[in-house]
C-alpha cells in the first residue's frame, strides 16, 4: 500500500512539474512574441494559450488521418489548403499555406519576410524534411477553391503584407499563415464557409474543423519525407 501511495505521489508531482514547465514555455513564447512585435499586444495570454493547446491536441488526430489518393495521381488545385506539422516560428506548432494556382502556393513564415509565393514542389521539399508531413485539404463545395485562390491573388499582391498574430481577422497588412486561408474562404467564397473560433486566432490545425459542413475541407492527400 505504501508503494502505491508513493507511486501516486510521484505521478502527481510529475504532472504538476509538467504543467509548470508548459506554462513557463507559453509565457516565454508570448513575451518573446510581444517583444519582437510578432504577437499583437491585444492578444491575451489566455487566447494564446488556447491556440497553442488546441494545436497540440489536434496534432496527433491530424497525423493519424489517412487519404486514398496516391502521390503519383495527386494534382494540386487552386484553393487547396496545405497544413504541415513543422514548427515555423518561435516554437509555435504547425504551418499552413494556400494553393493560389495548380502549381503555386502562398504563405508567410515569420516577421522577417512578407508573404511569399513558391512552387508546390519547393513547398513539399521544404516542409517534409526531418520526418515532417503535409496534409492537403480541399473544400467539397464546387468552385470554392478557385474563388478562394482568386481572392488571395487579389488581396495579397506585392510585399506589403507582414507577419503578426492578432485578433483582427479582416486586416491584410498584418497577417499569418492560417489567417490568409481563413480570409480567402470567409471573404472570397462565403461567410458561411468557415467560422471564427472564440479566441479569434486561427491555428493551422483548426482549419478543417472550422469549415462548415457545406464547404467542408476534406483530406485529399498526405506527403511525407
Amino acid at each position: 500500500m505504501r508503494l502505491s501511495v508513493s507511486v501516486m505521489i510521484f505521478f502527481v508531482l510529475a504532472y504538476l512539474i509538467f504543467i509548470c514547465l508548459e506554462n513557463a514555455s507559453h509565457n516565454a513564447a508570448i513575451h518573446r512574441g510581444r517583444a519582437t512585435s510578432f504577437i499583437n499586444d491585444a492578444v491575451s495570454k489566455n487566447q494564446f494559450d488556447k491556440m497553442i493547446s488546441f494545436q497540440k491536441s489536434m496534432h496527433k488526430a491530424q497525423a493519424d488521418e489517412n487519404s486514398d489518393v496516391d502521390t503519383e495521381s495527386f494534382q494540386l488545385e487552386p484553393g487547396d489548403i496545405l497544413i504541415s506539422n513543422a514548427s515555423m516560428y518561435s516554437g509555435i506548432p504547425g504551418h499552413a499555406a494556400l494553393a493560389v494556382s495548380d502549381d503555386t502556393v502562398l504563405h508567410i513564415t515569420n516577421p522577417s519576410s512578407p508573404t511569399t509565393r513558391l512552387s508546390f514542389d519547393q513547398f513539399v521539399s521544404q516542409f517534409t524534411k526531418d520526418g515532417k508531413w503535409i496534409k492537403i485539404y480541399r473544400s467539397k463545395y464546387p468552385g470554392a477553391g478557385q474563388k478562394a485562390a482568386d481572392w488571395a491573388n487579389r488581396n495579397y499582391k506585392g510585399n506589403q503584407h507582414f507577419y503578426r498574430i492578432d485578433t483582427n481577422l479582416s486586416s491584410t497588412q498584418w497577417t499569418y499563415c492560417s489567417k490568409i486561408i481563413f480570409q480567402a474562404y470567409k471573404y472570397g467564397v462565403s461567410h458561411e464557409s468557415i467560422y471564427a473560433p472564440g479566441s479569434h486566432i486561427i491555428s493551422p490545425y483548426a482549419l478543417p474543423s472550422l469549415s462548415s459542413s457545406a464547404y467542408h475541407f476534406d483530406l485529399i492527400h498526405t506527403f511525407t519525407s
